[in-house]
């Protein structure tokens, strides 16, 4: 996406355009490497390697898939009357829960701790 912002000079204000680049946090991880190893390296790029980036692009848009299918789902679910769910089925934020406090989210891992947001339904 491209929008224009002001730059304020000595003498006047110009605008000027900017690239707004909003990516999920596998795609940016995947960029950072394509960029390191395409612009910044300027040695020969061994056919491992831009394989080994393929197959990393492949698993991360798998990955953003398989997320926004249960970003759906778990959408749909809130939708829904509490009265619907299985009477032994966990609530979805007990799952988020179990897997963050069990390291397996890597918000986990790196020591972030989740806030949760109220929902507007």
């Amino acid at each position: 996406m491209v929008v224009e912002v002001p730059v304020f000079l000595s003498t006047r204000v110009e605008q000027v355009p900017v690239e707004i680049q909003i990516r999920t946090t596998a795609m940016n991880i995947w960029a950072g490497f394509e960029h390191e190893i395409f612009y910044t390296n300027r040695r020969a790029i061994p056919r491992r390697l831009i394989n080994q980036l393929s197959e990393a692009a492949q698993a991360a848009h798998r990955l953003d898939t398989t997320m926004q299918l249960l970003h759906n789902e778990v959408a749909t679910l809130r939708r829904q009357p509490c009265g619907d769910m299985q009477p032994d089925a966990p609530p979805v934020t007990a799952l988020i829960g179990h897997a963050h406090r069990n390291g397996s989210t890597p918000s986990a891992r790196a020591g972030i701790r989740s806030q949760a947001i109220p929902s507007t339904m």
